[in-house]
């Protein structure tokens, strides 16, 4: 095994010194080492250093098919289903979670380079993107030490627009936004990068965080600005296990500047102290999550505008404040003091009649989840050119109040429902000051509380009136462009966009970026309002303002929407499970699950929209028989296929559990007997055991059929009969006193069941604790006992357990991975105080339990050693979350998956390496983000699921 060269401990070095200010000693303190090592991972991720081992080998998919009858827009257009007629939805594919979009200035329809950055799949770029068929799409990674795209610009100054800035780290305030490596520039239209230092008063500005904007000058390539945001470190897969704090001083939040092309950079908005709030009370953060956007007005580059998570919109303008250049509020949030609700305001700025005029989108909690006051609302200022104190003031409300269906500024009212920190964006084609788009969630929600029948959706609305009034045309304001005109195969763009550019040469060409990845209008729009008489509200024909409604917002839309996802390999699959006749299947955030059959492509098995799709597995005998975690129609449920996962035949069996009203996570734990046909097990509060794959099969079908009871709210808001299941209680709860007062509460985060026999299973909790029990199969549930080994431990750290496996040739033997920082302070999630220990480090464990001495030692293998100590034995991955863990027993090799990759400990040396030949080169994505590891012993596979590039195999050692 070789170590590091020269250039590789110098640069270790040289991190220690100017990120942390330390002078030439070897020793540094436990937060240095954290963030040290982290960073060693970026560079041992991009090959720097490589076991000898096999090539990953990628197994998609690239091309995720969803059929007519597991879309949104088969159901939400099936006969007999509420709001809608009788149109037919298109087979279309799927990709992941687009970020940024940029187009190249010069498309014409021969060659137009459109550059797609994604939530944690990388940078991709076609170069025909205006083409019907035939889309080829082609990663673009050299030089990238992440995956996760927060901002892609590309330099106005340079004229064949070659030259591109990247901004790494998604922007997106949600749980799964994982951090970036920094700010990248490329001369040749991204072919290949290189990073651009940031460091400001010592230290990187973007070290831990990601970046939600870069923005150059358009007049003056010098002058750079990039704005930082919060991020997600440890994004387990169960809910929990996700830091925004590393347990050391983070970098401030706000807006820097550079006026020499990067060399150097100041820090123009401090973002974090914008507004007097306090810090929330589960966040180590200030008020604000950071700055998503940064526009520059060209016609006056000196005027800036920032926004700002729960802060708004401020600008810097000394041409227009007598010279004074710092940044001055000029739009409020919705947000109050003390009252935090995730306020988000999206800006798109273009100029009329001489004047800057700027377009806003706001909202917070939305209408479901905070009432008709928490409603986004769009606004717009037609002259921007006036001091900050007079424009707060002067911004005109162009949306009605939520519901006022007759009112025509009603329609776009909304558009982000509760997600606007998440889904909100706002743009205007240039040269076309009254068109203005607006993305969001969808009216999913409003549609089963029967409060807006009619329209498409509602993820995409544009309006070329300025979202006025037009008088010629019924009075319509914004029209829903989510869903086209063809009734025989209607395709609907994705619900939740996060970005949105138009084809240069045609503006009415528009490209959206969604948790479903591109779709594109095909720039020709039509009258569809003529289906709206066929449109009813469950059952009832929809009333005289609905109609009215319905007839505006369908009055134009496109006449077809294309799908531009085949080739991108871009979901970000959850979990991987393997049957034992070689089926793969996964889930996937926001675009439910999908299975693999040999000789076929990747289909979606879910029986509705999607939604996220978390946990999953296949029955240990009989492998037609498959399980899942997360919706089938709704989150937390438990759904049961008993043909081959066949769309149409999922049944929830949930129904017990859902009665007894546990807590749980966004999704649940859930795993199949490894051994033991018909048996399953689920986290809770209590472990929850079923023994014959969640009730009768014949009942189950005929009463709990999770399509029937979609769209008649049978299941959605909880109300499943408590019969649809067998499940029970196995033991007392995990999370209760039974057990003691230390590190109690939460949920169950990880399971599971040994091989070694058949009746031991290991189970952890959110909190730390940790439990095995030799009789889970015991025949009275209530019997089964589970014994605390946490407690038995001087050293197992009080932090989420993220993962388990076991050594299937001993039951008292499991390994145990732990996610945060040993620094960190606070709980992953923001569900609860959970303070970490910083005397009890480590993420991986080896727990040895002695069930005649009642007795269990916690066995650290992770310990990390710098390089230049005498100690050192070979690359660690450092003190940072570990999200998956699988042991070898044949080599007694151990596999971890990190947010930067996986890692492997050599069973016979003890030492780390990165696992698989070197990352990046045809191999796994650098910095490729890890979400859950499948071992076949008797075949030699080890296969990974990555969240955001799909599935991955491995060939073992024979």
């Amino acid at each position: 095994m070789s170590k590091l060269n020269y250039w590789q401990k110098l640069r270790w070095k040289q991190t220690l010194q100017s990120n942390f200010k330390l002078n030439d000693k070897t020793e540094v303190s436990r937060p240095a080492v954290s963030v040290l090592t982290l960073l060693l991972s970026y560079s041992l991720m991009s090959g720097a250093y490589a076991s000898d081992k096999g090539k990953w080998t990628s197994l998609g998919p690239d091309s995720a098919v969803v059929t007519p009858y597991s879309t949104l827009s088969r159901f939400l257009s099936d006969p007999s289903a509420p709001f809608y007629g009788p149109e037919i939805g298109a087979t279309t594919t799927l990709s992941g979670r687009v970020t940024t979009m940029a187009i190249d200035p010069n498309c014409k329809d021969q060659r137009c380079r459109l550059w797609v950055g994604t939530a944690s799949g990388g940078l991709w770029l076609t170069e025909n993107a205006l083409s019907t068929k035939g889309l080829k799409w082609t990663q673009l990674a050299k030089g990238l030490s992440s995956v996760a795209m927060g901002d892609i610009f590309i330099d106005p100054n340079d004229k064949t627009a070659n030259t591109l800035y990247l901004g790494t780290g998604e922007e997106s305030f949600s749980s799964d936004a994982l951090a970036g490596t920094g700010l990248y520039k490329s001369i040749n239209g991204g072919n290949t990068w290189q990073k651009i230092d940031t460091r400001y008063n010592g230290s990187d500005f973007t070290f831990s965080r990601a970046i939600g904007a870069v923005t150059v000058d358009p007049h003056n390539p010098n002058i750079l600005y990039v704005g930082t945001v919060d991020a997600i470190f440890g994004n387990t897969p169960i809910n929990g296990g996700r830091v925004h704090s590393t347990g050391f001083l983070q970098p401030t939040l706000g807006v820097y500047k550079s006026t020499d092309g990067g060399a150097s950079w100041s820090l123009v908005w401090d973002a974090s102290n914008a507004i007097p709030f306090t810090p929330y009370p589960d966040f180590q953060e200030t008020a604000t999550h950071g700055v998503t956007q940064i526009v520059i007005d060209e016609n006056e580059p000196t005027t800036v505008y920032a926004s700002a998570t729960d802060t708004g919109v401020y600008r810097s303008a000394p041409s227009l404040e007598n010279g004074d250049a710092t940044f001055k509020p000029v739009f409020k949030p919705a947000v109050t003091i003390f009252e935090p609700t995730w306020d988000h305001t999206a800006i798109a700025l273009t100029h009329k009649n001489g004047h800057a005029r700027l377009y806003a989108s706001n909202g917070s909690l939305g209408v479901v989840f905070g009432g008709a006051d928490r409603a986004g609302q769009l606004y717009r200022i037609d002259n921007a050119d006036i001091p900050a104190s007079s424009m707060v003031s002067s911004w005109l409300q162009i949306t009605a109040n939520y519901g006022d269906r007759s009112n025509p500024r009603a329609a776009a009212t909304d558009i982000c429902g509760g997600q606007c920190d998440y889904d909100n964006v706002i743009a205007t084609p240039k040269g076309q000051p009254d068109t203005v788009v607006v993305g969001g969630q969808s009216t999913l929600f409003a549609l089963f509380a029967g409060l807006m029948p009619g329209d498409n959706n509602r993820v995409v609305m544009r309006s070329t009136t300025a979202g006025d009034p037009d008088v010629s045309n019924n009075n319509r304001t914004f029209t829903d462009i989510t869903g086209d005109a063809n009734l025989n195969a209607k395709t609907y763009i994705h619900a939740d966009a996060h970005a949105i550019v138009f084809a240069p040469q045609n503006p009415n060409v528009i490209f959206i970026g969604t948790d479903g990845g591109v779709f594109r209008t095909s720039g020709n729009y039509v009258d569809g309002a003529s289906i709206c008489s066929a449109r009813n509200n469950l059952g009832t024909p929809i009333d005289a303002a609905s109609l009215l409604y319905c007839q505006r917002v369908l009055s134009s839309i496109p006449s077809k929407i294309y799908s531009l996802n085949d080739g991108l390999m871009t979901l970000q699959t959850s979990f991987v499970a393997v049957s034992k006749t070689g089926d793969i299947m996964t889930g996937t955030q926001d675009n439910g699950h999908f299975m693999y059959q040999s000789g076929k492509t990747w289909t979606m098995i879910n029986g509705s929209a999607g939604g996220d799709g978390y946990q999953g597995d296949f029955d240990a005998v009989d492998p037609s028989i498959s399980y899942v975690s997360g919706p089938i129609a709704i989150y937390n449920e438990i759904s049961v296929n008993h043909h081959n996962n066949d769309p149409s035949k999922w049944v929830r069996t949930d129904g017990p559990i859902n009665a007894a009203g546990e807590f749980v996570p966004f999704n649940s734990t859930l795993v199949a007997d490894p051994k033991v046909g018909g048996t399953a097990f689920a986290g809770y509060q209590h472990v929850w055991r079923t023994q014959d794959n969640g009730g009768d099969q014949t009942f189950l079908e005929s009463n709990c059929l999770s399509s029937k009871n979609m769209f008649t709210r049978l299941d959605y808001f909880g109300a499943l009969p408590a019969n649809c299941g067998d499940w029970q209680p196995i033991g007392s709860d995990l999370t209760g006193p039974d057990f003691g007062t230390s590190r109690a509460g939460r949920y169950v985060s990880a399971m599971a069941r040994s091989s070694a026999d058949n009746k031991t299973l290991w189970v952890a909790t959110r909190m730390g604790r940790v439990f095995v029990t030799h009789n889970a199969d015991a025949a009275n549930p209530a019997n089964v006992n589970f014994i605390r080994l946490d407690t038995l431990a001087s050293n197992s750290p009080p932090r989420f357990v993220s993962s388990i496996d076991t050594d299937p040739n001993d039951p008292n033997v499991a390994y145990i991975a732990y996610s945060a920082f040993d620094t960190s302070i606070y709980s992953p999630d923001r569900e609860s105080f959970s303070p970490s220990d910083p005397n009890k480090p480590g993420h991986v464990f080896k727990v040895s339990y002695n069930p005649q001495t009642n007795t269990a030692t916690w066995q650290r293998l992770d310990d990390n050693v710098p390089p230049n100590s005498p100690n050192y034995a070979g690359p660690q991955f450092g003190d940072q979350p570990v999200n998956a863990i699988v042991y070898d027993a044949k080599t007694k090799d151990i596999y971890v998956g990190l947010d930067f990759g996986v890692f492997r400990r050599d069973g016979t040396t003890g030492k780390w390496d990165t696992a698989g030949k070197k990352q990046g080169d045809g191999s796994l994505p650098v910095g490729v983000e890890v979400s859950g590891f499948k071992l076949i012993p008797e075949k030699r596979l080890l296969y990974m699921s990555s969240y955001g590039s799909g599935i991955w195999v491995l060939t073992l050692d024979k």
